[in-house]
Order: C-alpha cells, then structure tokens, then sequence
C-alpha cells in the first residue's frame, strides 16, 4: 500500500537528490507545492514527486537550466512526462537485464 504523505528526506532518497535540492526546486518551480503539518513539516503526496522527478529529468538528463525547464514544463508537460515515464521504464528494464545477465553469467 502507498503512502499518502511523504517526509522531505524520503522524496530525497527517492530521487537521489539533496533535500537542499528539492527545497531550492520548490522556490523556483511554482506549481510543486507541498503541504505543511501543524508542526511545519513538509509532507509531499504522489503528484508532487512526480512533478519533482519531471523535473530532475529536464535538469539532470535533459541539461536544461531552471529558467529552460520551466519554460519546457509550461509549454510540453504532458509529452515531456511520457518521455519521463518511457525513459525510466527503460532505465528499470536495463537494470533488470544486468542483473539476469550477472545470474547467467555466474
């Protein structure tokens, strides 16, 4: 069963990148808004990681710069989140056929 809030630290793990990171990607990207308890923690659901690993994508494997991606984001979000989801379906299957063909190969 999902979780249906997430901590900043595990989005951060989830994605590989510092909580800093996701912090400062919050500032510049305004539609990634996460809620905050009573206490003033942030609490991330599904949409927001999604959004967050868009994101990464534009920025980590595309190169694109935070005014580039944001531009890219307002103009193609629904192609650019397929070739999200296809890239990273791919990056799983390699992983996947690495380990199968280390089993083989042993």
């Amino acid at each position: 069963m999902a979780k249906v809030f997430y901590h900043v630290r595990e989005v951060a793990q989830i994605l590989g990148e510092p909580a800093s990171t996701l912090k400062h990607w919050e500032r510049e990207f305004p539609h990634v808004k996460p809620k905050y308890s009573t206490g003033g923690t942030r609490r991330y659901v599904q949409k927001d990681i999604d959004d967050l690993k868009l994101i990464k994508h534009l920025i980590r494997d595309k190169g694109l710069t935070i005014p580039g991606a944001r531009e890219a984001l307002s103009n193609r979000r629904d192609e650019l989140e397929r070739r999200a989801d296809i890239l990273a379906r791919l990056k799983d299957c390699a992983i996947r056929l690495r380990e199968l063909h280390a089993k083989l190969v042993d």
